[in-house]
């Protein structure tokens, strides 16, 4: 499994910062870190480091209900992942892009993306992630679980 410990120094302090930011929702502070991380890992080629930068500043663009930016950004982590053959990092982006689906009312594309999430996870040795995964999506899906209830995202009214 791949962790922010794996990143360089210097990129592992921008993606560390920018997460707490993003948890924090201060998002326009995440997006700057997360696009001087990008900077930074595109200048080294480090690939993994360009996935976790697109992957977060998707992450802060979902959560701004600027969903297209989203999919794009989340649809380049992808890339890279599936050129690297780096299942956990396909997982990741799929979910998060099944994730989109969900907001835009596509349940049978969501469905498509988490089953191929939860798939390669299980690819990359991640049982317990992938079961995880595989729970939260059918309990999303069905109804058993809100989406304003698993996700925080700021409307247009809200900024």
């Amino acid at each position: 499994m791949r962790t922010a410990a794996d990143l360089s120094d210097g990129l592992r302090e921008l993606i560390v910062a920018g997460r707490e930011a993003w948890q924090e929702r201060e998002y326009a502070r995440a997006r700057g870190l997360f696009d001087e991380a990008l900077v930074l890992a595109e200048a080294s080629v480090d690939r993994f480091g360009q996935s976790a930068a697109l992957h977060f500043l998707g992450n802060v663009a979902f959560n701004e209900c600027r969903d297209d930016e989203s999919r794009r950004l989340h649809a380049a982590a992808l890339e890279i992942a599936r050129a690297d053959g780096d299942d956990q990092g396909m997982a990741t982006s799929l979910g998060s892009i099944a994730l989109i689906d969900v907001a835009n009312g596509d349940l049978d594309a969501a469905r498509a993306r988490y089953d191929a999430a939860v798939e390669a996870y299980r690819s990359a040795g991640m049982s317990d992630a992938a079961e995880s995964l595989r729970v939260r999506a059918d309990d999303l899906l069905t109804g058993r679980v809100r989406f304003d209830e698993v996700v925080h995202r700021h409307t247009p009214a809200d900024r």
